[in-house]
């Protein structure tokens, strides 16, 4: 944003300068990217570089038991995958409500998906035809491949949001009010 009417966009061509009264800021998000496991797009993925596999794995640690980690687990075990889910929380999908938790966690034990909650993955490490998962209660899990899937961070970063009035949370998020 060069101000409250005009944006500066760069493509690989050419720098436009567009003029408007009112924009709409969809500039979409990317996977969070934690310490305790580095995406490497081999052995450890994100949920991008997953869906670019050619070969499926074995087993698939999926770290992270929100919605989209249980989306994964639902789709891998479709597969014929061996998965298990580590959580933070103490069940998966646990933010949407306990009820919703439980009927998820009945349906996904009844298909083999294994269960880790109120455990954190404190690091991982690439080991030989895998990945190792060390866990704060002191256990280990190892699974052929691990999916990073801990949330997501909007592409707010070098908007000049401030040239407009607007603000970013300390997540990113653009800051509104109960008008948007």
């Amino acid at each position: 944003f060069q101000s409250t009417n005009e944006i500066k966009v760069k493509s690989a061509e050419k720098i436009e300068t567009i003029e408007s009264t009112n924009f709409v800021i969809a500039t979409g998000s990317s996977s969070m990217n934690i310490p305790a496991a580095k995406v490497d797009g081999k052995r450890i993925h994100d949920s991008t570089s997953i869906l670019e596999m050619t070969k499926l794995p074995k087993s698939l640690l999926i770290l992270g038991g929100g919605y989209i980690g249980c989306e994964f687990a639902s789709l891998f075990a479709e597969l014929g995958v061996k998965v298990t889910i580590i959580e933070f929380l103490p069940g998966i999908v646990w933010t949407m409500g306990e009820t919703i938790s439980s009927f998820l966690t009945q349906s996904f034990e009844k298909r083999g998906i294994e269960l880790r909650c109120g455990v954190k993955m404190e690091k991982s490490d690439v080991v030989d035809g895998g990945v190792r998962a060390f866990l704060d209660n002191g256990s280990t899990i190892d699974g052929e491949m691990l999916l990073v899937s801990v949330g997501r961070m909007p592409y707010t970063e070098g908007l000049n949001l401030s040239a407009i009035g607007l603000g970013t949370d300390k997540r990113g998020f653009i800051e509104i009010n109960e008008a948007m």
